[in-house]
Formats: structure tokens, sequence, C-alpha cells
């Protein structure tokens, strides 16, 4: 099933291996980094599986950034954009190409896309640069966006959620 592999393999995997590694993160005073995405915190249509997974990772490594702060040890989330991967060959979201004939446009957006992301987006040094700079600079921030527009990207998810704060607010003042 997709969101369970989406799950284990992006939330799941990461988690259990910080649990496996705390006690020498804590006596070295380690860090830990995750490699999180933009689509952590920006949704995308035909992707739900792979932003859960995102999503998760993202609630889960800020709630394991409060657990140890005082035990020594930092947490980082990396967040990169799009660099080129193999998200796209290797991506489970096409096994439900067509199969209800609902999604057309957004099947010929994501497949435009994919085709961009496998020969045109930008290598990955960026993102390494940025992984290895998470673990080794102790003045690394807990977010780190990565990439083109990617750091806009969320300062726009933010400014979205103050907005509908306000707009929940009002709501409920009026309920």
């Amino acid at each position: 099933m997709e969101l369970r592999r989406h799950l284990d393999v992006n939330l799941v995997a990461p988690l259990a291996l910080v649990r496996a590694c705390l006690p020498a993160l804590r006596a070295a005073q380690g860090v830990i980094v995750q490699v999180s995405s933009v689509s952590g915190y920006s949704a995308s249509e035909l992707f739900a599986a792979y932003n859960a997974s995102k999503f998760g990772l993202e609630g889960a490594s800020e709630a394991l950034a409060a657990e140890v702060a005082g035990q020594g040890v930092r947490v980082v989330l990396v967040e990169p954009g799009p660099f080129r991967t193999e998200i796209g060959p290797k991506g489970t979201q096409a096994a439900a190409k067509g199969s209800t004939g609902l999604y057309e446009t957004f099947w010929r957006e994501t497949d435009e896309w994919l085709d961009w992301h496998a020969s045109s987006s930008p290598n990955a040094d960026q993102c390494i640069d940025a992984i290895v700079g998470a673990a080794t600079r102790p003045d690394a921030p807990f977010r780190i966006p990565v990439g083109k527009g990617i750091a806009e990207e969320l300062r726009r998810k933010g400014e979205e959620m103050i907005t509908q704060a306000a707009a929940a607010e009002a709501f409920l003042d009026s309920v």
C-alpha cells in the first residue's frame, strides 16, 4: 500500500533510527539531521501519502527537538525542494494513474513535473552541503529550506497559516 510504504520509509524508519541512536547521541552531545522536504509543509495534488509522511516527520522532529534540547542533542530539519533524484521513477503514486478519470489535469501536470525533475532540476550539491552544514555547524537553525524559492515557500505557508488563524477566530466568534 502506497501510504504504508511512504510512512514506513519517511517517518517510521527515521524515528526508529533516532531511538536506537539516542543513547550515543546523548553521550556525544550529537546532532540529529532529519531530511524532510518542502512537501513537509506545503502539499501537492496526488502526493498525499508522501506529504503525510513528511508532515509527520516535521511534527515528530519539532517534538524531538524540545525533548532532547536539555540533553545536549540538537535536531535540524533539512527541507529540500526539487533536486535531481529518482523520486519519479521510484514513486508509487503512478500506480493509481487513470484509475478514476477524475484527475487528468493533475496527472498531466505531475507527469510534466516528473519529467523536468528527472532531467532538468538542479543537482543535489546544495542539498548535500546543507546536510553536512546541519551536522557540523552548531549555529545551524532548526529548519533549513534548501533550493530555489523554497525559503519563500516556507514564508508563504507561514503567512497562509496566519490568515487561516484569523479566519478561524472570526468564524468561532460568530458561532
